[in-house]
């Protein structure tokens, strides 16, 4: 029913003059009700579906944000992906939330790869300016899993446990692995569910994702590859920018589009988080 309606909308007089406006460059529109926006937003992005290129959605606070998120998720087919701020205090003992980890390098995964079609990415501002990898090292900083690769488990433990990973007992959640004989279990920060490793002696005989609730194999989940990003802690777990790291607008390439919801309100949010750490 959306689907039609919105292409409906986008024979209207009221859109074509919308998307020449945004089209030609820069633009402030409003007069946005309810789920107006999202609305919108699926109409113009979704005009021409061979083209790619993701929106970055940019709010005040993270209220509204889920709820935009939660919008989009009713209007569009494509995926609608939050990109959310680190709320720790930054003490030194201080961790990342796995969580919000896996969400903030999803999202630098999406902009790299460009394999997984357009997207829509939610963001408070305050998590806008909050530092990011540099893209060049997020693609270097990686590790290729795949059967038959000669990658002893005590070693593959050391490089997950100095890019922050968890040894734990049963890798149940993000950021975690476990090694059990044969068996070494690792969930990845920007992956869906878990992977378990077979081992033959210091060979990877084959890898299979597993449901981490019931720690069973899943039907139909043999995996031929895997990419684990092995980037510092330190280089993604940062508070604000400070004048030279890389921000997620380092991501976005040609066709990809910026949208300020209430844009007085989250530029005057920006300049409160600058006035704090002044």
């Amino acid at each position: 029913m959306s689907a039609q309606l919105i292409q409906d909308y986008r024979q209207t007089d009221e859109f074509r003059q919308a998307a020449d406006l945004l089209d030609a460059g820069p633009a402030r529109i409003g007069g946005f009700w309810g789920g107006a926006l999202s609305f919108f937003l699926e109409a113009w992005m979704g005009r021409d579906q061979e083209k790619s290129g993701h929106c970055l959605i940019v709010t005040s606070c993270q209220e509204d944000a889920e709820h935009l998120l939660e919008e989009l998720e009713t209007f569009t087919a494509e995926a609608a992906v939050p990109f959310p701020a680190w709320d720790s205090l930054f003490q030194p003992d201080s961790r990342p939330d796995p969580l919000v980890y896996g969400e903030r390098l999803h999202v630098l995964e999406r902009l790299l790869g460009r394999d997984e079609g357009r997207s829509f990415i939610v963001t408070p501002v305050h998590a806008l300016i909050q530092p990011v990898p540099q893209a060049t090292v997020l693609g270097r900083d990686r590790l290729e899993l795949r059967p038959g690769l000669e990658l002893a488990p005590g070693e593959l433990a050391k490089m997950l446990t100095e890019k922050g990973y968890r040894n734990v007992r049963l890798a149940e959640e993000v950021g975690e692995f476990s090694s059990r004989g044969d068996i070494f279990d690792v969930f990845a920060h920007a992956a869906d569910t878990p992977v378990r490793l077979e081992y033959f002696g210091d060979s990877i005989e084959s890898i299979r994702r597993y449901d981490p609730a019931t720690q069973r194999s899943l039907p139909d989940c043999g995996e031929g590859r895997m990419d684990l990003v092995l980037a510092d802690r330190d280089g993604i777990f940062q508070d604000c920018y400070r004048g030279g790291e890389a921000l997620l607008f380092d991501y976005l390439r040609a066709g990809d589009r910026v949208v300020l919801w209430e844009d007085e309100a989250v530029l005057e949010r920006a300049a409160k988080v600058f006035h704090n750490l002044l």
